[in-house]
């Protein structure tokens, strides 16, 4: 933000806690945040904007420069998937389950989680840039297209069923068999 004078942070989500551990002392993690960096940023330029409707939190993703994900290695947030979708250019925390998701300078860019003059780097690297990493977005969202939209998963998910009562010794009707 230093660098960046003219720079807007939007922060979406509530102030609860969805995954992981609850914030010290009855606190929020907001009131957390807030705390520690005061008086190191202007907190006029970062905006909570608390749960939006799902509409708009797409229109945020379509718009902005960087989507910054950074999580600690836990289970994958569906925003990930979300930002990629919406061909947002992704920089993440080189954390497992993250790396599953993406490949760095592929679909997304991904640092160390505690370097935060490299992430900060990437950051300048995008902002400065933008046309040199538009490719990121666009391989993003091929790459939910290719595996995980509706047409991509229902023929697995259909095979996995198939395969699934197969196992167990059952038949369906489309294979000419009873079930039961």
């Amino acid at each position: 933000m230093a660098e960046r004078p003219d720079a807007e942070v939007l922060v979406i989500g509530g102030h609860g806690t969805s995954y992981g551990a609850p914030p010290p002392h009855d606190a929020s993690w907001k009131s957390t945040f807030l705390a520690e960096v005061a008086g190191h940023v202007d907190i006029g330029r970062i905006h909570f904007t608390g749960h939006l409707p799902y509409r708009d939190y797409l229109r945020a993703l379509q718009i902005s420069s960087a989507h910054v994900y950074l999580t600690y290695p836990f289970v994958l947030s569906w925003s990930l998937m979300n930002a990629l979708a919406c061909g947002a250019t992704v920089l993440a925390s080189d954390t497992a389950p993250v790396r599953e998701m993406i490949k760095d300078g592929v679909n997304g860019l991904l640092t160390d989680f505690f370097d935060v003059e490299a992430m900060a780097d990437r950051m300048e690297e995008v902002l400065d840039q933008p046309q040199e990493h538009q490719h990121l977005g666009k391989n993003g969202a091929e790459m939910i297209r290719e595996n995980y939209s509706l047409e991509a998963c229902l023929p697995r998910m259909v095979h996995l069923y198939l395969d699934a009562v197969t196992v167990r010794g059952v038949r369906t009707r489309e294979t000419g068999g009873a079930t039961g």
